[in-house]
C-alpha cells in the first residue's frame, strides 16, 4: 500500500467478499430478525431451521462462524456444535438460549465453552459476542 494514498486500505477492505454465518433457529421470527441485524452488519448470513439442515450445510461447505439455537426440534444446538467441531475446528460456534440452566455445562465452562446470546438479546449484545467470536478465529 502506497503511504500517499491511505484510501487505499478503505478500498481493499471493501472488496473482500463478507464473512460467511450459518445461522440456525426453528423459530422463524428469532431466525429472520437475526439474519437481518447480521446482515445489516455486513456479514452474509445463510439461514437454516433445523439442526439437520444445520448438519447437512456442514458436510458441503464451510463458514466463518456459526450461531445456532440451543433448544431445537430434532438435533440441537449442541449437536451442531459438537458436529462443527469434528469437520470444522477452527470456525468458532456462538449458542443462542433463552434458559441458561438447560444449556450443559461443556458448553458454558472450561475448555470447550462457547459464547452464548441470552434470548432476548439486545442487537448491541449479539453483535459483541459475534464479533469477539470472529476475532478468535482470525487469532487461531
Amino acid at each position: 500500500m502506497d503511504p500517499q494514498f491511505p484510501e487505499e486500505a478503505l478500498f481493499e477492505a471493501s472488496v473482500r467478499p463478507p464473512l460467511r454465518i450459518l445461522l440456525v433457529d426453528d423459530e422463524p421470527v428469532v431466525l429472520l430478525v437475526t439474519a437481518t441485524i447480521l446482515h445489516r452488519s455486513s456479514y452474509k448470513v445463510i439461514q437454516v431451521r433445523s439442526g439437520e439442515e444445520a448438519l447437512d450445510r456442514l458436510k458441503q461447505e464451510s463458514f466463518d462462524l456459526i450461531v445456532t439455537d440451543f433448544r431445537m426440534n430434532g438435533k440441537s444446538g449442541a449437536d451442531v456444535a459438537l458436529a462443527a467441531r469434528d469437520s470444522h475446528p477452527n470456525t468458532p460456534v456462538v449458542m443462542m438460549t433463552g434458559r441458561i440452566d438447560d444449556v450443559p455445562d461443556w458448553i458454558r465452562r472450561g475448555d470447550l465453552a462457547l459464547p452464548i446470546v441470552l434470548k432476548p438479546f439486545l442487537i448491541v449484545e449479539l453483535l459483541r459476542v459475534v464479533n469477539r467470536a470472529m476475532e478468535t478465529r482470525k487469532s487461531a
